[in-house]
């Protein structure tokens, strides 16, 4: 299971892993995000096209959402 991973100079926690952890992090006011497809879990087969789809809460605002693979 992974704790905190590094992004640039952040240390960034994973989502939570249900509903109510997600509900928890936006009702304190935490930066949260949650990727619905492809499957975190691993599962999912990368084929020529990719669909990223998800959302991202943020008590600031968000200018962007990235999504890189593979470091890139």
């Amino acid at each position: 299971m992974v704790i905190a991973a590094r992004a640039g100079d952040r240390l960034v926690e994973p989502p939570p892993h249900s509903f109510d952890g997600l509900l928890a992090a936006v009702l304190e006011g935490r930066t949260t995000m949650w990727c619905e497809l492809p499957p975190l879990d691993g599962s999912g087969t990368v084929a020529e096209h990719l669909s990223v789809r998800g959302w991202a809460y943020c008590r600031a605002g968000l200018e962007s959402v990235a999504v890189t693979f593979d470091d890139e």
